[in-house]
């Protein structure tokens, strides 16, 4: 089940914030836990039961590390091991297996696929969180598996993130405040990441899709390329507003997500910007723990690759996502050796240009795991040759798709020039309640109308 769902809007999280208001604030947890596993259940009933089995083990293992002092490493490795071996199983088998049968390695080996339960890397790296944080003596582990089953299983955050650290939602776990501030606060920033998802991203991706192409012109490829740029950035952040809001209508204070990426003067800061939750984990509990910048030079820079090659890895298991984790990390690597200096000295216009094409180019990397696939889009883009039957300047090509051109040109501003608060003056401010309840209820029939008139409905992140 994802957010963008009519089942979901309309039926699931009426009836469940119906509940969950009624009860006495102590039931609420039990009608959480009972949702989330609804929730789940609803996509991928039969690995439930793979996740519970796990994370009720997990938590044994972590009290058996915080209680025996002299054993704690050893627990810590159990707990590692359990949660990253889960990982590698159900995501890396299939990818290993195919990759040693293409290299002749298991040319009469038999295999069966194993399929991949949803949000499988979410939960793994949360699931960590916990274990090292205690480990770590930063944080106390929980007395009760309940509320470690709610950490793990809660369903706003469990399909797609944002990644919640155990440490910023500890004490909400026990206890937390609901009320009508929260719930208002909560469905407003719901309302939001609901358009940046179905109008913004949706439209865009209808009219501008970058796969499943049989030929391509230079001015296809472009802007096929900026369409998914944008689509990944309003798709993911917007599931992520969702998130957070159905989070702070419940009592919760999840971190925040994205922070305009498309405005980062340099990668460096479009890391401190986009998937920031994915990003502050690897360099908390995997950069550091390499030792970060303590050891010359060198080892940094070799830290710093084998950080982006693993997070680019975490995606999916595929090449594609290597290479971008790899194309990052070396555009990182330039700029501690020199970029990072000439970029300064540029206006800040010219810098944000700079790294928005190269980030944009990266994009291409990602979004294509055939090989065949992607080189087409490529040699499309380097290729000013357009042959007769797609004689279209980027122009003409741009403003044949007029609904989605605007869309374009809105998610344009929206994400790489300064932002006006101009919804907030427009809607907040110094206006009348009402107005804003007016402006808000807009923007959900307004997205409810563009699901239920399309069945194309896609979520890129969903397969992580």
């Amino acid at each position: 089940m994802v957010f963008a769902s009519i089942f979901f809007l309309l039926f699931f999280l009426p009836v469940f914030l119906s509940i969950y208001g009624y009860v006495a604030d102590r039931f609420r947890n039990l009608v959480l836990l009972i949702a989330s596993l609804l929730f789940y259940a609803y996509g991928a009933p039969l690995f439930i039961w793979v996740l519970a089995a796990s994370t009720f083990l997990n938590f044994y293992f972590v009290r058996r590390m915080d209680a025996e002092l002299e054993r704690s490493r050893l627990w810590f490795r159990v707990s590692l091991v359990l949660n990253v071996g889960l990982l590698i199983v159900f995501k890396y088998a299939n990818f290993t297996v195919e990759s040693w049968n293409a290299m002749g390695l298991w040319t009469t080996g038999s295999w069966t696929k194993i399929a991949l339960p949803i949000g499988i890397s979410f939960f793994t790296f949360q699931s960590l969180s916990y274990t090292i944080d205690v480990y770590r003596r930063e944080e106390r582990p929980l007395k009760s598996p309940f509320h470690y089953f709610i950490y793990i299983f809660s369903f706003p955050q469990m399909i797609a993130g944002p990644i919640v650290r155990f440490g910023i939602v500890a004490k909400e776990l026990v206890s937390r405040e609901f009320n009508r501030k929260g719930i208002e606060e909560g469905a407003q920033r719901f309302i939001i990441g609901l358009a940046k998802k179905v109008i913004v991203a949706n439209g865009i991706a209808a009219s501008f899709p970058i796969t499943g192409v049989e030929e391509w012109s230079t001015a296809g490829a472009w802007l096929a390329l900026l369409a998914y740029t944008f689509q990944i950035y309003f798709d993911f952040s917007g599931y992520s507003d969702m998130a957070i809001g159905l989070g702070r209508m419940m009592g919760f204070h999840f971190p925040e997500n994205f922070n305009r990426p498309y405005s980062a003067t340099s990668f460096t800061d479009f890391w401190r910007r986009w998937h920031m939750t994915l990003s502050f984990w690897m360099r908390d509990y995997l950069y550091i723990g390499l030792g970060g910048n303590r050891n010359g030079v060198g080892k940094t820079y070799a830290n710093l690759l084998t950080v982006f090659v693993i997070s680019g890895f975490w995606h999916g298991a595929s090449w594609n996502f290597l290479f971008w984790g790899l194309y990052h990390g070396l555009f990182l690597i330039i700029e501690r050796l020199f970029l990072s200096n000439l970029l300064r000295k540029l206006p800040a216009f010219l810098a944000k240009l700079w790294t928005f094409f190269w980030v944009l180019i990266g994009w291409g990397i990602f979004a294509l795991v055939d090989d065949v696939e992607r080189g087409q889009l490529f040699g499309a883009l380097i290729n000013p040759v357009i042959s007769a039957s797609q004689d279209f300047s980027v122009w003409n090509e741009f403003t044949s798709e007029g609904p989605s051109a605007v869309l374009m040109t809105l998610a344009l501003l929206l994400t790489i020039f300064p932002t006006y608060s101009w919804w907030e003056r427009l809607v907040h401010g110094s206006r009348p309640k009402w107005w804003r309840y007016v402006a808000y209820s807009g923007l959900l029939v307004v997205s409810l109308a563009e699901l239920t008139g399309s069945t194309f409905n896609p979520f890129i992140y969903f397969r992580f």
